[in-house]
C-alpha cells in the first residue's frame, strides 16, 4: 500500500472518530445504512426473518446503494464483512469469497436471488442491478432453507415495486476512460390491485488497460439490459388473499477482457500487457420468474417458478503472451428451470412457527471448448516432450510436424437435476428466548457426456529411414454422479429490549462435479504418449476419465455466536464464527508446461474469524463501519509432492474493512440539499497460491462524492480509488509463466438523475 493511500485511510478513520464526538443536531436526511443481525424485510422463497435460524446478516437499502454506487454485487465487497468479490477477467468471472469459502470455477459458494428467483449459473452473477429496494447478505451456510450454492451464504436482492412507487426514474452519467451510462425506468399503478414497470439501461467504457502488442484497449465493454415487472394482489379480505409477481430480465454484454500482465522471471517486475490473439467475451441472458403467495386454509403457500437462458462466447489467448502458443474458445448454451414451494401458518403471532418446503430443478448445459495449438505451442508442448523422451534411447531420431496449427475439439453435454425437502421450526420460549431447528434433505444428479478429439500427423527422421504417421486421439464417453446431502441447522436467540444475542450451528455442503478444463490436456498427453510408444514398449497410460476429472463434494460445520445492541439511533453488532471444512474445493493450475486449470479437493481446512458492524446518526452526520477478519488455513492438503498443512487458503482476504461518513448541509431554501460523502474500503492480505509464496498486501481504496439535490433532480460528482493505489485482483500461473491483473486505477465522473 503506497504512502498516499495510507495517509488518506488514516484521515478517513480520523474523520469518523472525530464525528463520533460532535454534538447531535436536527436530523436531516439521516443515513439509512445499518448492518443488522436480524433481517426485518421479507426474504425470498416465502420465508421471513421469523423463519430463519439466528445468523449474521447485513442489510443495505436502496438509498444507501445509490450513495455507494452499488450497481452490481461486486460493489458489496468489504461493505459486508468478510465478503470479497474481485473484479478481474471478464463478466463471466464472478468469483465470490465469504468467510474463507469460495470458488473460481463451477459452483459458487454464495447463492444469488433477485426478487425470489435463483441464479444457479455463476457466469450470470455479474450484471447491472436497477432500482434496488434492498440487499440482504446472509452470512454462513444457508443450505437448510436455500439448498444448492448456499454453503457460504446467500445474497437476496429485492427491486422496487410499482405498488410502492409510481413515476419515472432516470439518470445519465459519465466519467474517465470513456465511461458512459444511461438508465430510465417507468413505474405505473394501473389500479388499486395491479402495477407494472419497465426499465432500460446501457453503458460503455473504453477500459483502463492497453494491449501493447496490438496498441488497443483490451478491457473495453458495451452493456445493455431491460427489466419488466408486473405485480398484483386481490382485494383485502378476499378468501384467497393472493399476491403475484412476474419479472423478466434481459441482459447483454460484449467486451474485451483478461488484461493479464506477465511477471518477469528475471527481476519480478510487471511486464506490459502484450498478447497476440483475441480476448473477448459476449453474453446474452434471459431470466423469467413468477412468484405467487396465497392463503390456503390456515396456511400461507408460496411458489417460485423460474427459467433462465444463457448463451455466451469466450475468446481467450490462453498463454497471454505475444508468442503463438495456444488459444481457447468456449461457447455455452444453458437452460435452467426451477420450482419451489413453501408452506407456513398464515398468522405469525403464534409461539410455534413451522416452515416446510420442497423444490425441484433441472439444468442443461451444452459447451463447446475447442483449443487451438499454434506453431510455438506445438513445438513446446507436443514435439518438445516427445523428442525428449525419444532421444533418451534414440538420440539420432527427430520428430517433426508440418502443420502450423493443431486443433483439439471438445464438446460437453451436462445435465444437472435435483429435488429436496426441508423444514424449519421456530419456537418462542419464555423470557425472550427463541429456539430454531431445521433440516434439508437434498438429492442432486449429474450426467456428463464428453467428446474431445484431435488428429496428429507427424514425421520421424531416423538413420533407418523416414516415417510419416497419423494418429487420431480421442476421449469420448459419458458418466454420471449422484449426491445425497443432509443439511441440519439449530439456533437459539435471546432478546431483551435493544439487546439481542444469538448462537447457531449449521452444516453446509456443495456438490462435486467434473473438470471439463482438463480434457484438452488429456488429449495432448495422449498424443505425446502415442509417439513415444512407437519406440518403447510401454503400457497405455491413458487415465480413467471419471477418476481423473471428477472432484469430490465439499461440506462443513459452522458455529457462530453474536450480539447486537441498539440505543436509539446507535447500533452495533459483533459475530464470532468457526468453520470446519472437509474436501474444500479449490482451483489450482498444473505445474510445469501443462495447460489449463482444474478443481481439486483439500483434505481438511479450518476457518475462524469475526465480524463487526456499527452505525451512528449524529444530527446531520451519519457514520458507518464494517470489519471482517478471517483466518483460513489447511489442516491437510497433500498435492502429491508436499503437504500444504498450515498454509493459508488462497484468494481469501484476511481483513475486509469499510468505513464511510455523510454530512448533510441544509441550505436556506428548503428544496435544496447538499450531501458530502467520504469512504474507504480496505482488503488484504490475500495469498495467491497454496504454498503462500505470492500474495497481495493489505491495501486501501478511498472514495468520495458531492451530491446536490434540488426538488426531484440531483447532480453527483464522485471518485473512486482517489489515491490511485496499485493493487492486484488476480494471480495465476500458466505453462510456466506467472501473471497478475491490476485493479482499476483512479475513477471519476458525474451522475445526473431525476425522479418525477
Amino acid at each position: 500500500m503506497n504512502r498516499t493511500s495510507i495517509i488518506l485511510s488514516i484521515l478517513a478513520l480520523a474523520t469518523l472518530h472525530a464525528a463520533a464526538k460532535t454534538e447531535e443536531g436536527d436530523s436531516l436526511g439521516a443515513a439509512t445504512y445499518m448492518p443488522q443481525i436480524v433481517v426485518e424485510a421479507p426474504l425470498s422463497r416465502g420465508s421471513s426473518a421469523s423463519d430463519l435460524a439466528p445468523i449474521a446478516h447485513t442489510v443495505v437499502d436502496g438509498k444507501e446503494t445509490e450513495k455507494l454506487r452499488i450497481t452490481d454485487i461486486k460493489e458489496m465487497s468489504a461493505w459486508t464483512p468478510n465478503l470479497y468479490i474481485p473484479d478481474y477477467g471478464a463478466r463471466m468471472t464472478s468469483s465470490v469469497y465469504i468467510r474463507g469459502l469460495g470458488s473460481r470455477i463451477d459452483q459458487p459458494a454464495m447463492g444469488l436471488y433477485i426478487d425470489g428467483i435463483p441464479y444457479l449459473n455463476k457466469n450470470t452473477y455479474d450484471f447491472t442491478l436497477c432500482d434496488i429496494s434492498r440487499i440482504a447478505v446472509l452470512r454462513g451456510p444457508q443450505n437448510t432453507l436455500y439448498g444448492r450454492n448456499a454453503m457460504g451464504g446467500v445474497m437476496d436482492i429485492k427491486t422496487l415495486s410499482p405498488l410502492e412507487f409510481q413515476g419515472v426514474k432516470a439518470a445519465v452519467e459519465g466519467g474517465n476512460s470513456g465511461y458512459a451510462k444511461a438508465r430510465v425506468s417507468v413505474y405505473s399503478r394501473r389500479n388499486e390491485h395491479f402495477g407494472l414497470s419497465m426499465a432500460l439501461h446501457g453503458s460503455r467504457s473504453d477500459g483502463f488497460y492497453t494491449n501493447t502488442y496490438k496498441h488497443s484497449s483490451c478491457d473495453w465493454s458495451n452493456h445493455a439490459g431491460a427489466n419488466f415487472r408486473m405485480e398484483g394482489h386481490t382485494q383485502p379480505g378476499m378468501p384467497q388473499d393472493l399476491h403475484w409477481l412476474s419479472t423478466t430480465a434481459i441482459d447483454w454484454v460484449n467486451q474485451g477482457g483478461f488484461p493479464y500482465q506477465q511477471i518477469s522471471e528475471e527481476d519480478g517486475h510487471m511486464q506490459a500487457i502484450a498478447y497476440n490473439d483475441r480476448c473477448a467475451y459476449n453474453r446474452l441472458m434471459v431470466r423469467q420468474g413468477l412468484t405467487i403467495d396465497c392463503k390456503v386454509g390456515a396456511s400461507r403457500l408460496s411458489s417460485a417458478t423460474s427459467y433462465t437462458y444463457v448463451s455466451d462466447h469466450m475468446y481467450m489467448d490462453q498463454d497471454f503472451t505475444s508468442v503463438p502458443v495456444f488459444t481457447l474458445q468456449q461457447q455455452q448454451h444453458d437452460h435452467t428451470v426451477g420450482q419451489d414451494f413453501t408452506l407456513k401458518p398464515w398468522h405469525t403471532g403464534k409461539r410455534w412457527r413451522p416452515l416446510t418446503g420442497a423444490s425441484v430443478w433441472w439444468r442443461s448445459l451444452h459447451t463447446g471448448a475447442p483449443v487451438l495449438f499454434k506453431r510455438t505451442g506445438i513445438e513446446r508442448l507436443i514435439l518438445g516432450p516427445a523428442n525428449k523422451g525419444i532421444q533418451i534411447m534414440y538420440p539420432s531420431d527427430t520428430l517433426s510436424m508440418d502443420a502450423s496449427e493443431l486443433p483439439i475439439d471438445s464438446r460437453f453435454r451436462q445435465q444437472y437435476y435435483g429435488a429436496s425437502l426441508f423444514h424449519n421450526s421456530r419456537l418462542d420460549l419464555t423470557h425472550g428466548w427463541t429456539l430454531a431447528l431445521g433440516g434439508r434433505l437434498e438429492y442432486e444428479g449429474q450426467r456428463f457426456g464428453y467428446d474431445s478429439h484431435s488428429q496428429l500427423a507427424y514425421h520421424i527422421s531416423s538413420p533407418d529411414g523416414d516415417i510419416d504417421k497419423t494418429f487420431p486421439a480421442s476421449i469420448i464417453g459419458h458418466t454420471t454422479a449422484n449426491y445425497l446431502q443432509w443439511a441440519p441447522s439449530a439456533g437459539i436467540t435471546y432478546q431483551k429490549g435493544d439487546f439481542t444475542w444469538h448462537s447457531s450451528l449449521s452444516r453446509g455442503y456443495k456438490a462435486g462435479g467434473f473438470n471439463t478444463q482438463l480434457f484438452s490436456e488429456l488429449v495432448r498427453q495422449q498424443m505425446s504418449d502415442e509417439v513415444i510408444r512407437n519406440y518403447l514398449s510401454i503400457p497405455d497410460k491413458s487415465p480413467e476419465v471419471r477418476q481423473t476429472t471428477r472432484y469430490k463434494p465439499e461440506f462443513s460445520w459452522n458455529a457462530e455466536t453474536g450480539i447486537m445492541v441498539k440505543q436509539g439511533r446507535n447500533k452495533a453488532a459483533l459475530t464470532l464464527f468457526y468453520t470446519d471444512c472437509r474436501h474444500q474445493q479449490l482451483t489450482v493450475f498444473p505445474e510445469g508446461l501443462q495447460t489449463g486449470r482444474m478443481m481439486t479437493n483439500a483434505g481438511h481446512s479450518r476457518i475462524w474469524g469475526m465480524e463487526a458492524e456499527a452505525a451512528r446518526q449524529l444530527g446531520r452526520l451519519g457514520i458507518q463501519c464494517s470489519y471482517g477478519f478471517t483466518h483460513a488455513t489447511f489442516l491437510d492438503f497433500p498435492d502429491g509432492t508436499v503437504n500444504h498443512r498450515g498454509k493459508r487458503i488462497p484468494y481469501v482476504p484476511t481483513h475486509t474493512l469499510a468505513a464511510g461518513a455523510d454530512y448533510h448541509i441544509a441550505l436556506p431554501h428548503p428544496e435544496w440539499l447538499i450531501t458530502l460523502h467520504a469512504d474507504v474500503r480496505c482488503i488484504g492480505p490475500i495469498w495467491w497460491n497454496e504454498d503462500n509464496s505470492e500474495r497481495q498486501d493489505f491495501y486501501a481504496l478511498p472514495g468520495a462524492s458531492l451530491r446536490v439535490v434540488y426538488r426531484d433532480y440531483s447532480l453527483t460528482v464522485w471518485g473512486r480509488n482517489l489515491s490511485s493505489t496499485h493493487y492486484s485482483t488476480f494471480y495465476f500461473e500458466s505453462v510456466g509463466n506467472r501473471f497478475v491483473q491490476r485493479g482499476k486505477p483512479l475513477q471519476w465522473g458525474a451522475t445526473l438523475s431525476m425522479t418525477i
